[in-house]
């Protein structure tokens, strides 16, 4: 059900936020053994909470779309009387510090966190690989032990299957977007600035972002609305303003000049991606939007390279005397990959920001004649854990968004022969974010929202049995 239609049954009276909640605590418990979405579940605050929202409602008090609508939260937020492990068992943040900035922003809009949900060991990872705790399960094939993606893995399982229908991550180098696109949902890597990290365990703070998922791109829409900081400093102010702007998303693209890439940036596509990335752009193109093809300043594998120089760099500052110490519990590749920042002195640093500050003015001259890019956000779709290579990355296409200053999200655009889901990303200029927005709405439009069969059949029965009041017709 989407966010819109529940809100409505909710300010109806016709559900409640206890059955919501009652009713994704019970497929958490009936489903996750497998999927492994979860951390932990908060079942008594979040039944606490859900009567709470149902108490504040009953009296008439004017509440907004999200309130009483559960979400989980990846497990890089800290949220009081809970312990931050972020996917590692080297160390644990104490659950006496306070709360997230963004989780703090959802609650106080009358959300209700169910739970925290894994995550790669530091968010430093692309697959969704994680063998400390556990690698979720790709819902879309319930016999193989596909990827998640990472490092936002668990987040996007927890909304693909339904067990929730928003949850939070990040995104650092696509840690939002590749999940998304190997779970079939939405994910959202937003500008850089607009919302609060405040209490998100850091991985490269030159590049990290809040991201998200969810459903549909209107819902995600709505959580962005919710999530973004106006900051009251000179065009900062401006910017955010404008994407903060609310109202019906648009579902025309007459004027709107979109780039996408030429064949031989797309040599190592998947065919079945390939035919799916193509299809998005016929759609785009019966939008009313004008397409070109965009030709990138350099190489993406250039963007990927210094990526991860910085990232490096970045990570061992934060947790190298953890990598340091003999005893650690870290993962080997995982600790091999922080201490190969130790050889970045302060003058290489400097060198790679240098080199950064470069790259994005080049961009942007580039980007200049068009309002958004569209890319295959992955190359192939979700492989099976045992094949997984560590060393390369998910896909040559998330990376630059980050380290170019943009934003981007990817939106699921069909399914591959095989049954995989596959997405497409947009990307559009810093601050831009609610263009994205409107150009993932006209393909989620034109080819619709995906749900994993076996999971949803499976989960309808089981409501259906329950004469759950979710699948009555609105």
């Amino acid at each position: 059900m989407s966010l819109s239609n529940t809100a409505e049954k909710l300010a109806r009276k016709e559900i409640s936020s206890a059955e919501i909640t009652e009713e994704c605590l019970a497929k958490i418990a009936e489903l996750d053994g497998k999927l492994g979405a979860f951390v932990s579940v908060f079942e008594n605050e979040a039944r606490d909470a859900a009567k709470a929202a149902d108490a504040l409602r009953s009296k008439g008090v004017d509440v907004g779309p999200l309130h009483g609508i559960p979400v989980a939260v990846k497990d890089l937020f800290h949220v009081r009387g809970h312990e931050t492990r972020a996917g590692t068992r080297s160390h644990s943040i104490p659950p006496d510090l306070g709360t997230a900035a963004a989780v703090r922003k959802l609650t106080d809009a009358g959300m209700i966190v169910i739970g925290k949900t894994h995550t790669d060991e530091f968010a430093y990872g692309a697959w969704g690989v994680n063998k400390l705790f556990s690698s979720p399960w790709n819902p879309y094939d319930m016999d193989t032990h596909r990827v998640a993606g990472g490092s936002s893995s668990g987040s996007a399982v927890a909304v693909s299957a339904g067990l929730v229908p928003f949850a939070l991550g990040s995104d650092t180098g696509g840690s939002a977007r590749v999940p998304a696109s190997f779970c079939g949902c939405v994910g959202v890597k937003p500008s850089f600035g607009l919302i609060d990290r405040k209490g998100m365990v850091p991985l490269s703070p030159s590049l990290d972002v809040v991201g998200f998922f969810a459903n549909t791109i209107g819902d995600a829409s709505l959580l962005f609305d919710e999530l973004v900081s106006v900051e009251k400093t000179g065009a900062r102010e401006e910017k955010s303003a404008d994407v903060k702007r609310r109202g019906a998303t648009v579902h025309s693209l007459e004027g709107v000049r979109i780039g996408f890439l030429p064949s031989r940036f797309l040599q190592n596509v998947n065919s079945d991606i390939l035919r799916l990335y193509e299809t998005s752009l016929d759609a785009l193109k019966s939008s009313g939007a004008t397409l070109s093809e965009f030709r990138p300043p350099r190489p993406f594998s250039a963007y990927l390279t210094d990526t991860v120089s910085l990232v490096s760099a970045e990570i061992y500052t934060t947790f190298g005397q953890l990598a340091e110490r003999l005893d650690s519990k870290m993962q080997p590749f995982i600790r091999e990959r922080i201490l190969d920042g130790k050889v970045v002195s302060a003058s290489q640093y400097s060198v790679l920001l240098n080199r950064r500050n470069d790259a994005v003015a080049e961009m942007r001259l580039a980007i200049d004649g068009f309002d958004a890019l569209v890319t295959p956000t992955c190359a192939e779709a979700a492989i099976p854990v045992a094949e997984v290579d560590l060393t390369a990355p998910a896909t040559p296409y998330a990376r630059f968004v980050n380290y170019l200053d943009l934003a981007g999200l990817s939106v699921p655009c069909g399914l591959t022969r095989a049954g995989l889901p596959a997405g497409v990303q947009v990307v559009v200029k810093r601050f831009e974010d609610r263009k994205m927005f409107e150009v993932g709405a006209c393909i989620e439009s034109a080819l619709g929202v995906l749900q994993p069969s076996a999971l949803g059949n499976m989960w309808r029965c089981l409501l259906q049995s329950r004469g759950n009041r979710f699948l009555q017709p609105s």
